[in-house]
């Protein structure tokens, strides 16, 4: 009988004790670092939440933050500006809503468009960009057709001596401008009828005028950007200023680059659609634009060049443009717009930008506000008892007024509003957006804390100061002291002198007009300069004006007429509210990137399975230092280097990244957690 073996195969694989302990470190190292590897997922997930690796960046959140942040920094910046977005960065403002929107300064269109035509590169490509119907819907009131001045075509002789005194540099007033870059042939084919009519006959029977048309209207072709630029240049040409208009709501997209370890993204800080406001275009009086230029002519056949034999100034005052308006001789306004500034529809309008020396002092009181609430605890805690929403403050007439024949019964203190009904108090100024609907409403300033306390801060260091009697103001006063208790108020103006910026040529005179009847009296436009420190009320309400005006609730035009000029402060604009977009926040790479780790640590615990059942399957007991390999063989064999690779970068960039939060304490700002 055939001997048989003992059973030793399973005993014979069994590891000696020293290997059982290889054993045991290899299975612990294969589960520690599956636990390691699901661990690291699961802290990367908030880091990929969007393209940004910034944790917890959504759009009623951090977006909306940046956003406001953004839009209130460069409301008065036309140049390239660092602008840290965790040095001195808060907002008082909630974002723990549900939903936040955006807010954005109904000025802003407007600011921007005005100073990115003092570039006159940027003029001549928006001139040559813009479709042919839009050439003629323009604001401006041409002064010349050419830029060799030979053809005047001003709606009256004092404006043209306007324009030869101030106006020489401005590429708007010259219809040239416009004609040297739009595509002629199109153009004549909409506009000929009427061209002809206003211009062209008198331009044709010119010595020099048909060479200067065919040059003129050829120049689009034969001239590049950079030679028309030149061109400009070498006719003294330096700038391109529409006048300040109400008739279109103008279109913005705006955006801020923000940049990680790997590429720049772009977020969205305001949208805003262009369109047009029809007949809440109430600025038409003061200049009617080129089409309605054209149409003036054809409506009188005559020229409006004011050399031409059937010029329009040989047709008498009752059908000069003034009275083709509409409006003048007809009402008690018009009539006192006429008499105290000049005729309608010869008015520059000109937008007034916030003098640098003012900027540049508010930047200061503003910075030390957001450094006080957080270095003091009792000015904060002074700050914080004061009205968190803005209070509206009803200015009664100045007091100058009440001494000038009154009492006064007030009509309304938009120039541009013609036919308001006497009321016994004072009416706001004019404004984009006011239709010159009645009721007019009454003048008030609506101020909050901030710019309360701003505003008198300036107030006390540019100018004489006595305190006002309004509650609301006298409850600024105890944290105003603080604010500017010495050698606080010596340090805010540093190296800036607030009281240099009252002058004329750095700070016009800010005025506020009323038009205005009294008994057994000849109707007046009263006229009262915003900051006189005489009536401590209106000299208060002037100076939080002034800091709507720094911070785009508000803006100053200067009215240019024919008798007289005078800088008016515009009424209190609401903010226009954007909600961002979710889809505006990227998140498709970190998506991809969020199932990869999905895959990754789902092959890991796979392969790890498999090895176990082998295990289990055929008794076999694997030595302990080859379960260390597993990572390495695993991620070669089923998960591919380049993939390691990005996982490995991953970890460096979030590694580079700090967590970045928002924090109310008290205003909203972010606080960055430091790698330990």
């Amino acid at each position: 009988m055939a001997a048989v073996p003992p059973t030793t195969r399973w005993r014979a694989r069994l590891p000696r004790p020293s290997k059982r302990l290889d054993l045991v470190f290899g299975v612990a190292y294969i589960i520690l670092s599956i636990a390691c590897a699901i661990s690291y997922a699961s802290m990367l997930a908030p880091f990929l939440e969007n393209d940004l690796f910034w944790t917890k960046f959504n759009t009623t959140g951090a977006h909306a933050f940046v956003a406001d942040y953004f839009n209130s920094r460069m409301w008065n910046t036309s140049t390239a500006t660092a602008l840290p977005l965790f040095d001195r960065l808060a907002v008082e403002k909630n974002y723990a809503d549900a939903t936040t929107n955006v807010d954005i300064q109904a000025t802003d269109t407007r600011r921007i468009g005005m100073e990115q035509m003092q570039d006159i590169g940027a003029a001549i490509h928006a001139l040559r960009a813009q479709t042919t119907g839009n050439t003629v819907v323009s604001f401006t009131c041409y002064c010349w057709l050419d830029f060799t001045k030979i053809w005047e075509v001003a709606h009256t002789a004092k404006r043209q001596r306007r324009c030869l005194d101030r106006y020489t540099h401005n590429g708007a007033v010259y219809m040239e401008s416009m004609l040297r870059n739009t595509q002629w042939t199109s153009w004549y084919k909409q506009h000929g009828m009427g061209f002809d009519m206003a211009y062209g006959s008198a331009v044709r029977s010119h010595p020099r005028g048909t060479q200067w048309l065919e040059a003129t209207t050829t120049a689009l072709k034969t001239f590049s950007q950079p030679q028309e630029h030149a061109y400009w240049l070498s006719h003294d040409v330096t700038e391109y200023t529409v006048s300040w208009a109400n008739g279109q709501d103008h279109g913005l997209s705006d955006v801020v680059l923000i940049r990680n370890a790997w590429q720049t993204f772009s977020i969205p800080i305001k949208h805003l659609i262009q369109k047009s406001r029809g007949v809440l275009w109430t600025s038409t009086i003061a200049s009617f634009g080129v089409w309605n230029d054209l149409f003036y002519a054809l409506d009188m056949t005559a020229s409006l060049v004011r050399s031409d034999n059937a010029s329009f100034v040989h047709l008498g005052e009752d059908l000069s443009p003034e009275f083709w308006i509409g409006v003048y001789p007809y009402t008690m306004p018009s009539i006192l717009l006429h008499d105290y500034i000049g005729p309608l529809g010869a008015m520059d309008l000109k937008y007034v930008a916030v003098p640098v020396p003012l900027l540049a002092a508010y930047d200061d009181v503003a910075n030390r506000l957001r450094h006080l609430l957080h270095a003091s605890a009792q000015f904060s805690d002074t700050y914080s008892r004061l009205p968190a929403t803005p209070t509206t403050i009803m200015l009664p007439p100045p007091a100058k007024w009440q001494h000038q024949s009154g009492p006064w019964t007030f009509f309304g203190g938009n120039l541009f509003c013609y036919d308001g009904h006497g009321h016994d108090y004072v009416q706001d100024g004019f404004g984009f957006d006011d239709g010159c609907t009645e009721p007019f409403m009454p003048a008030t300033v609506r101020p909050s804390r901030r710019s309360a306390l701003l505003a008198l801060s300036l107030q006390r260091l540019s100018s004489p100061w006595s305190p006002s009697s309004h509650p609301f103001l006298q409850s600024v006063e105890p944290a105003l002291d603080l604010f500017l208790a010495p050698p606080i108020a010596k340090s805010v103006l540093l190296p800036h002198d607030l009281h240099n910026t009252t002058d004329d040529d750095a700070f016009p005179v800010l005025e506020f007009v009323q038009y205005a009847a009294a008994v057994n009296r000849t109707p007046a436009l009263l006229r009262y300069a915003l900051l006189d420190p005489s009536d401590p009320l209106w000299a208060a309400a002037g100076w939080i004006m002034v800091v709507d005006w720094i911070q785009g609730s508000r803006e100053v035009v200067r009215f240019e007429g024919d008798d007289a000029t005078v800088v008016l402060m515009s009424r209190q604009s609401e903010s226009i509210s954007f909600r961002p977009d979710p889809l505006g926040v990227p998140s498709r790479f970190t998506s991809l990137v969020g199932m990869l780790f999905v895959y990754f640590n789902g092959v890991l615990c796979l392969v790890l399975a498999f090895l176990a059942q082998t295990i289990v399957l055929f008794r076999v007991a694997p030595a302990g230092y080859t379960l260390v390999t597993f990572n390495a063989i695993t991620g070669v064999v089923w998960i591919g280097r380049p993939l390691l690779l990005l996982r490995g970068t991953i970890a460096m960039g979030v590694l580079s990244t700090s967590a970045i939060s928002l924090t109310a304490d008290p205003w909203t700002q972010f606080s960055v957690a430091p790698r330990s």
